[in-house]
């Protein structure tokens, strides 16, 4: 079974009105269980639009040495190109805030 298609066949069942992703601290490497490098990003990505919230998370930090584009995912690209959202993180409205 290829996991990226299963990601991608789960979200054309269930489509979050809203995406959290708490990017305060990113495991960079030895991901998803560590022990790893943790890098402090101090960002949360909130978005009406799954795949722009992935992408977006994909392009913040660095994963085992290397910065990606959202297109070197594989199950974002799928994703966006099956229509469920748009990996064009240049397109995406940002706006941050501060806690202060």
């Amino acid at each position: 079974m290829d996991l990226n298609i299963a990601v991608v066949d789960l979200c054309t069942l269930l489509q979050p009105k809203l995406t959290i992703i708490d990017a305060s601290r990113i495991l960079s490497s030895g991901g998803p269980g560590g022990p790893g490098k943790v890098l402090p990003m101090n960002k949360i990505i909130g978005s009406g639009d799954m795949v722009a919230a992935d992408a977006m998370a994909a392009e913040l930090g660095t994963w085992y040495g290397r910065k990606f584009k959202s297109r070197q995912v594989k199950h974002i690209l799928m994703a966006h190109k099956r229509g469920l959202g748009n990996m064009e993180v240049k397109q995406q409205v940002v706006k941050e805030v501060s806690a202060s």
